[in-house]
């Protein structure tokens, strides 16, 4: 069986460590003060978390924040709803300094809920935010959403997510002219469906609009990966999420196959191409394989390096592994032109993909431009609680019935240079800031860039 990605060895486990940490993964009683309940949140910090390379001194100050906070949570007394306000603001003050791109810190008292997530504060900070109106904002969580997300305070922050794929689509067929043929409906047994979108034969087609496009989405029409080619063979591929590993294993393989016969069909004969990832969480590392590996042109591409915790102490390293996109004897000329276009909230799998063209870019010589904005920095492995810190010794975890979720990687990931993006995130080439206005009339700035900059390479 080929195998998804390559994994080999590269480095010695790095020894370094802090004080011994008790194994709290199940080994607590019920917390009925604040005390005890941050008690346990510092020492599963203390293990679970994997970034103290980056955050709190190289994990030396996390002692400091026991020091400092300790006594606070002990004069709020018993766990009620009515201190939970203040309770909140401290755990607000010690996670929003987090690298941790994914970090998401759940906790509920009674109806007060708080939700912290260290990449949205980054953001709303560099909008000019108030600490004072971020930590109001994430008070405003409802055990579903932020309430008051859209309140005319954070209507800027809010307007944001308008940038993704769904909305990407609505712009790029927006024009007169298109007639639309749909294939099938979704449902349980066929959940994707294509959907043809293609100019009338009177139609004008203008060089920035799509002669084609096919759309294939899940049951919910929620993940979209969008596929099209202009007049002049520039193919476009829009990503809502990293996705083939939940359709390949839960729906038909048929529906992933058709996509990636119509992927490979149109990059054949490829003028350019655009890789449009804005809004695009992440998802499955497998996708990358799927994906990307018909650009290798004979290499075996090493694009990023990911290691896990070998211990529970806060250094407990183990080895740096290479991470691969395998060659697969597709063939794609390196000078073709390849835009990826890419927005403050790509993450993860994302920035990932950007690690790959980057090498591409790096080491291969390939024609390749990144436009948009700084991406969200958060490229570390995800596995769902309880095997994150039974197994690996990091990652997400628990503390009920307060904190229902502290949402972590339980691996690093750095660029194959040694550089971590995480908390910073990635630097496009050329910086195309977003403007909602615009956007939401038609006017896609990246887009057009993209297709700027492909015309000055033709």
């Amino acid at each position: 069986m080929r195998k998804i990605l390559l994994l080999s060895l590269i480095a010695l486990s790095l020894l370094v460590s802090c004080r011994p940490q008790s194994d709290v993964s199940t080994d607590y009683d019920t917390p009925e003060t604040w005390a005890e309940l941050f008690d346990i949140f510092w020492e599963k910090m203390s293990s679970n978390y994997i970034f103290w390379n980056l955050d709190y001194d190289e994990g030396a100050g996390w002692d400091d924040v026991y020091d400092k906070y300790h006594p606070l949570f002990a004069e709020l007394g018993d766990i009620d709803e009515e201190d939970s306000n203040e309770a909140f603001s401290y755990f607000f003050d010690i996670t929003k300094p987090l690298s941790d791109g994914h970090y998401v810190l759940d906790i509920s008292v009674g109806s007060s809920y708080f939700r912290s997530y260290p990449s949205y504060y980054r953001q709303l900070s560099a909008m000019g935010f108030s600490d004072d109106d971020i930590l109001a904002l994430f008070l405003s969580y409802d055990g579903t959403s932020y309430t008051s997300i859209a309140d005319d305070k954070y209507e800027s922050f809010y307007n944001l997510s308008a940038e993704n794929q769904s909305y990407i689509l609505s712009n790029l067929t927006s024009e007169p002219g298109y007639s639309v043929t749909q294939y099938g409906r979704p449902s349980v047994s066929d959940p994707l469906t294509r959907v043809s979108l293609e100019y009338k034969d009177d139609a004008e087609v203008p060089f920035n609009k799509l002669e084609y496009i096919y759309y294939y989405a899940n049951e919910n029409m929620y993940d979209l990966e969008t596929l099209g080619v202009s007049a002049d063979n520039i193919v476009y591929l829009g990503l809502s999420e990293f996705e083939f590993y939940y359709y390949g294993t839960y729906y038909s393989s048929n529906n992933l196959n058709s996509f990636l016969k119509d992927y490979h069909t149109a990059l054949e004969g490829a003028s350019a191409v655009i890789i449009d990832l804005r809004g695009n969480p992440g998802g499955y590392l497998t996708d990358l394989q799927e994906l990307w590996s018909a650009f290798t042109d004979g290499h075996d591409v090493h694009f990023a390096d990911s290691r896990r915790k070998d211990g529970d102490n806060r250094l407990d390293y183990g080895v740096w592994l290479s991470i691969e996109v395998e060659d697969e004897g597709y063939d794609f000329d390196s000078s073709i032109p390849i835009a990826v276009l890419v927005n403050s909230f790509s993450a993860s799998c994302s920035e990932m993909t950007l690690m790959f063209f980057k090498a591409l870019c790096d080491d291969y010589g390939f024609n390749v431009r990144v436009i948009g904005e700084t991406t969200a920095g958060a490229n570390g492995a995800l596995v769902n609680y309880p095997y994150s810190e039974q197994y690996y010794n990091a990652g997400t975890t628990e503390i009920q019935p307060y904190i229902t979720t502290m949402y972590t990687p339980y691996t690093q990931t750095r660029y194959k240079d040694g550089t971590f993006y995480e908390g910073t995130g990635i630097t496009p080439d050329e910086v195309v800031e977003f403007d909602y206005e615009s956007f939401i009339s038609g006017d896609d700035a990246k887009l057009e860039r993209a297709l700027e900059w492909i015309r000055e390479q033709l």
